[in-house]
């Protein structure tokens, strides 16, 4: 089963390499790390005149109710819907896998940007599956997010933003043209969608990042730049004005299409799709591609005849309150009526569902849920989130500069980032570990390699000793090396401090169950 995974993300690909050169590889099982959530069995109908429509327009279906549901009871889906006469009930399955990339794993601060082969930090791609069994349909939707694939690195010093290391545009070029070579050898067509700010420090990166993106199209196709400010564009919470990013994306969207079968057979395929980072890729990033998620989910429910493509006009409505795409224009499609107006309850769970992806790849990252979940689960940006928001920057901090750097030794053991030679560790810093060249090769290009002995030492992040990651020895710490810290710091293990007085505002889970 391991020789037939992606190697991409198969996160004990380091570790089975001993009994995969032993050939014995069928006893060793995969292993993903990310996320896993489904939505199971909700009501989606399909009226008389959907059912005459072309059989060939039997595609998706779309979110549902919750996972887990009491013996003999039903979906708060399910009762929340009374169909008409004239309509036919299916159930629909949602599946929402996020699979994080090995190459240039870790956490926030330690990793950043791209390495000297292209990889790129906190590289995850999401893919949306919906299924109507019934009618044996399925149908997928895959975006993906990962750090600017540039040379630059904010290792921590303990101030609340690090300091930015860019290295120049000639030294970022190659990886830069290694990553998009990936990128489009992977998934066809990419439209890249940079969300950083246009001033300051992001401003720089958002810079070399179009001068990059213009350098390599003069020599290559497939690749599509989009910079969208959203800091100032939905600033003072205007978060509806995400509108204005779909407003450029949206013939791209339609071009690229979706993945569906029927019956046993391939309908139409993904031909393309989008890239979106910001400076993390977690908190801007998650509102996006939720958009883009629902996105994908209104235009296959109305394809399958679960969603009206163009809605009704009532005397309350006038012809200018949905205009229609121009004719003119290749992608045009009528207006849909939204997901939330004739599936309210669906749409309450597909945003939950949406939130939980988030917050446990921003966990997986950074330490604390997403910023801004609480938008993506209810639409709204309240004064309760805006406060929840606060507690987790400050818990973030803690974690870059006083825990990650044990996690990213953890994970550069694990991912082979870093390997301890043959003979083991022997006595305190007494043998040579090996780091990968991959990111040696970046550092030294960023021009870290020289000043990470005097300046990356981690101050008293992991108990004296330098990072693995950022270091040529291994010393194991002693026990109990310093005293315990103050009871206070037992706050910053919540997810967010606002938890304790707000409970509901954290997920149940700190990694989904499939």
């Amino acid at each position: 089963m391991i020789s037939q995974a992606d190697p991409k993300f198969l996160w004990n690909r380091s570790l089975a390499k001993p009994f995969v050169d032993a050939k014995a590889s069928r006893f060793v099982a995969p292993f993903i790390w990310g996320f896993v959530e489904q939505l199971k069995d909700f009501p989606l109908e399909r009226h008389k005149s959907s059912l005459n429509s072309s059989s060939h327009d039997a595609n998706n279906s779309i979110p549902s109710a919750h996972l887990n549901f009491p013996p003999n009871s039903e979906s708060p889906i399910k009762n929340s819907l009374k169909l008409p006469r004239n309509s036919t009930r299916d159930l629909g399955t949602l599946t929402l896998i996020a699979r994080r990339g090995v190459d240039r794993a870790g956490t926030r601060q330690w990793r950043r940007g791209a390495d000297a082969a292209g990889h790129v930090a906190n590289f995850v791609e999401t893919e949306q599956i919906l299924a109507v069994p019934n009618r044996n349909v399925t149908s997928s939707f895959v975006q993906v997010r990962g750090s600017i694939p540039l040379l630059w690195t904010q290792l921590p010093n303990m101030n609340f933003k690090p300091t930015t290391v860019i290295a120049s545009n000639h030294l970022s070029s190659l990886s830069f043209d290694k990553h998009c070579a990936q990128l489009l050898g992977r998934y066809d067509a990419v439209v890249v969608v940079n969300l950083i700010n246009h001033g300051g420090t992001e401003g720089k990166l958002e810079r070399l990042l179009r001068l990059e993106v213009t350098r390599y199209l003069k020599s290559f196709s497939g690749l599509r730049y989009i910079a969208f400010d959203f800091h100032h564009e939905c600033r003072n919470g205007r978060y509806s004005r995400v509108s204005l990013l779909w407003d450029q994306i949206q013939s791209d969207f339609d071009q690229f299409g979706h993945y569906l079968a029927e019956n046993g057979k391939i309908v139409t395929q993904q031909v393309g799709t989008v890239r979106t980072n910001c400076m993390d890729c977690l908190d801007r990033t998650n509102v996006v591609q939720g958009m883009l998620a629902r996105k994908n989910l209104e235009t296959v429910l109305a394809r399958l005849g679960y969603l009206p493509s163009t809605p009704p006009l009532s005397p309350s409505m006038s012809l200018s309150s949905s205009p229609p795409s121009s004719p003119s224009s290749p992608t045009a499609h009528p207006p849909l009526i939204s997901l939330p107006s004739c599936y309210p309850a669906l749409e309450r769970e597909f945003k939950n569902i949406w939130a939980d992806h988030g917050d446990i790849l921003a966990e997986q990252y950074a330490g604390t849920g997403a910023m801004k979940s609480g938008f993506t689960r209810t639409g709204r940006r309240t004064t309760i989130g805006f406060l929840d928001d606060c507690g987790k920057a400050v818990v973030r901090y803690y974690y870059n500069n006083f825990r990650d750097g044990v996690r990213q030794d953890s994970i550069d053991l694990i991912t082979g980032a870093f390997s301890i030679p043959k003979g083991g560790v022997s006595g305190m810093g007494s043998t040579r570990g090996v780091r990968d060249k991959r990111q040696e090769e970046g550092d030294e290009l960023i021009g870290q390699r020289k000043n990470v002995e005097k300046k990356s030492i981690n101050v008293g992040v992991m108990e004296g000793r330098k990072s693995l990651g950022h270091s040529a020895s291994f010393r194991p710490s002693p026990p109990h090396t310093h005293p315990p810290l103050p009871p206070w710091t037992d706050l910053l293990s919540l997810r967010s401090p606002l938890s304790l007085l707000f409970p509901s505002s954290s997920s149940s889970s700190s990694f989904p169950s499939s």
